[in-house]
């Protein structure tokens, strides 16, 4: 008779670091030196992080930032740590159950350079709906494995699909969660659409919304981008051809795609051609930016806060850099920096996979997929680019928010992940 390996138990922590790791923060953070000006006038996002704006947190980490009140924030919810002994990883996350009876379990998973803390500001109005025929869920929220707490195997070859699996058994044994519905962006998304396709995971996802999702395009977007990619380079020095040829693209895209498919568009060629150079370094030297970077609270600020900043819709009400700060901080106070870097080396291959190759990684016909195209995402799908992959169900567009969206435009995930289920969560 086949004998079934126990369930992981998870154990309930309190998340605390030693004072003299808090007070080591503090001081390599006032005696960090930055340059006096930029190197000549104009030098800014362009280049990187704005200098003004690196000081401007700079300072405001130093005279406004309390360990005691994030960690007390951080308390309120129930944290665990959880030993998945075959894969040799103690995984870190939330668990909140909601006290409405037919609660819907909700696992949201962060990617990279966020953590758990990423959805902070939707917790309470996921769990505790202010109308009784709203949708409650019961939230889940791991840190991915490397990242904050949850531990990294002492092995290479740890990819995604292995940290799919992880998820799926803590959402199905651990937590006992036999349907469920998952969010994901960035390395989410990724991990989400591999627990949609294997044999192994996919029974248990009824649902599965995404905010970044990235798949080779097809349809009349592709078409369009194909014969303006025929047409000679070389003819661009030709006065008024550059022109004219961006001017036809653009005229035919707003006949095949909707605003916020053209605004996706935009957003991702511009991330394509100025905003990839850290995916070749990590996905190449991972420990060398990650050594260098974690040994600075400075370093970490200039580096995180440069992609929360330009992947971000800065001008929304719902953007804090109260946010940024915390999320450097706990990066600098949990040593993780390194080990977060390792999923762009480790996992290259799916990732490329599920972003370039036609027909990999086609999602279960049980799950229904829904996305939300948020304007200042910078991994934006278009729908035609989904479909072949899933049967995508749920499609909205906002008018706020970007790679961020629970923390640049949170009332806006939170009401489509409640729309999204209302209309098609089936116990």
């Amino acid at each position: 008779m086949a004998t079934t390996t126990p369930a992981p138990k998870p154990r309930r922590i309190e998340v605390a670091f030693p004072e003299a790791a808090v007070e080591q923060m503090k001081e390599q953070l006032t005696q960090a030196v930055l340059p006096d000006d930029p190197p000549f006038p104009g030098a800014s996002w362009d280049l990187g992080v704005d200098l003004q704006v690196l000081k401007e947190l700079k300072q405001q980490w130093e005279n406004e930032f309390s360990w005691a009140d994030l960690s007390a924030e951080i308390n309120r919810w129930p944290n665990f740590m959880c030993r998945f002994e075959d894969e040799d990883v103690d995984l870190h996350f939330i668990h909140v159950r909601s006290e409405v009876p037919d609660a819907i379990p909700l696992v949201l998973l962060h990617g990279w350079p966020g953590t758990f803390y990423d959805f902070h500001k939707v917790i309470e109005p996921l769990v505790n709906p202010r109308t009784p025929h709203t949708p409650a869920f019961h939230v889940v929220i791991p840190s991915l494995p490397g990242y904050f707490l949850s531990t990294y195997p002492q092995r290479s070859g740890f990819t995604l699909v292995d940290t799919a699996r992880i998820i799926h058994k803590l959402m199905v044994r651990v937590l006992g969660y036999r349907r469920f519905f998952g969010q994901g962006g960035d390395w989410g998304s990724y991990i989400l659409r591999a627990m949609i396709a294997m044999p192994e995971t996919c029974h248990n996802v009824r649902l599965a919304h995404f905010n970044l999702f990235r798949a080779p395009e097809t349809g009349a977007a592709r078409w369009i981008s194909t014969v303006k990619g025929a047409i000679p380079s070389f003819l661009d020095v030709v006065p008024g051809v550059k022109v004219t040829k961006d001017f036809a693209e653009q005229s035919l895209l707003s006949l095949v795609l909707t605003k916020g498919e053209r605004q996706g568009l935009k957003r991702r060629k511009e991330f394509v051609q100025s905003g990839m150079g850290y995916i070749a370094i990590q996905q190449t030297k991972p420990l060398t930016v990650g050594y260098a970077v974690q040994a600075s609270p400075v370093s970490l600020l200039a580096y995180i806060g440069e992609k929360m900043f330009a992947w971000s819709h800065t001008t929304s009400e719902d953007w804090d850099t109260k946010d940024v700060i915390a999320t450097v901080a706990l990066y600098y106070l949990s040593k993780s920096f390194a080990t977060a870097t390792l999923i762009y080396h480790q996992s290259k291959e799916v990732r490329e996979a599920m972003t370039f190759q036609h027909g990999a990684w086609k999602a279960s016909k049980d799950c229904l997929l829904g996305y939300t195209a948020f304007p200042w995402e910078t991994g934006a799908a278009l729908r035609s680019s989904i479909t072949p992959v899933g049967n995508l169900v749920f499609y909205r567009e906002k008018e706020k928010g970007g790679h961020f969206p629970a923390l640049d435009n949170p009332e806006g995930l939170c009401e489509d992940l409640r729309a999204f289920a209302a209309l098609y969560w089936v116990v």
